[in-house]
């Protein structure tokens, strides 16, 4: 990237840094049932502030703050690169990276906060690092070709994975893999709802593991318009997607 590419880069994160009011758009979390009104309500030592912090666990889940309600136009329109949107399943929090490095068929995306993630030209996650207990590497060579001729639904392919475990080890898994057209359906982007085809690769492995990835294509191109992939059984799934104004 050029030096006025950086600059302008640099001047897009600081600017999505006051969209979202104070927090950091590359690394967002959404209010959850619990978190406290005011800061008086949790430092009151009173029979008012215990009910007050009754009716606030009760009281319904405040609207959570979607990507959509902070990248404007504007913003993307200000990005010299293209930018992956990174939403986990199984909390609110998402995460906006930007192109990295490429080796080959591989593409990388990194975070601001250092975090990445690599995708085959089919769209296939292949390794993440700073999530945790990361996907270090999935060998999903079979997928991949499957997809790239775009092909029905076929089963018994191989998916390989190393993964990280809690001791900082990586530890060996493989799963076999059910490819599924579901066809074509409304499907929600981050611009609104469009027509694709959704492609299901439901994996079981040899100890009992079991998880779904959605792949979602043009259904006149085959242009992977976004995904819902697996990363490994600590951070589940997350759903990706390119987003450019």
């Amino acid at each position: 990237m050029s030096a006025r590419g950086v600059l302008r880069l640099g001047g897009l994160v600081a600017l999505l840094a006051l969209a979202a009011c104070g927090q950091s758009l590359f690394s967002y979390r959404s209010p959850t049932i619990g978190d406290a009104t005011t800061q008086e309500e949790v430092n009151r030592p009173t029979v008012g502030g215990i009910a007050n912090a009754v009716r606030g666990f009760f009281r319904p889940t405040p609207p959570i703050s979607r990507p959509q309600q902070v990248i404007s136009a504007d913003v993307l329109q200000q990005s010299p690169v293209p930018l992956l949107l990174l939403e986990f399943e199984d909390n609110n929090t998402w995460t906006l990276l930007q192109p990295s490095l490429a080796n080959g068929a591989v593409q990388t995306w990194i975070s601001d906060t250092g975090q990445t993630l690599s995708f085959d030209d089919q769209g296939v996650l292949q390794a993440t690092r700073g999530l945790g207990r990361d996907l270090m590497i999935a060998d999903s060579k079979e997928l991949r070709s499957h997809m790239a001729r775009r092909a029905g639904a076929s089963d018994n392919l191989l998916r390989v994975v190393e993964l990280l475990d809690g001791e900082n080890q990586i530890i060996r898994d493989a799963f076999v893999c059910t490819l599924r057209d579901v066809g074509v359906a409304p499907r929600p982007l981050f611009a609104g709802t469009e027509p694709l085809r959704e492609i299901q690769e439901a994996c079981f492995g040899a100890q009992g593991e079991a998880f779904t990835n959605l792949y979602w294509r043009d259904p006149r191109s085959g242009f992977l318009r976004g995904s819902l992939q697996w990363i490994s059984p600590e951070v589940g799934r997350a759903r990706f997607e390119v987003i450019t104004n």
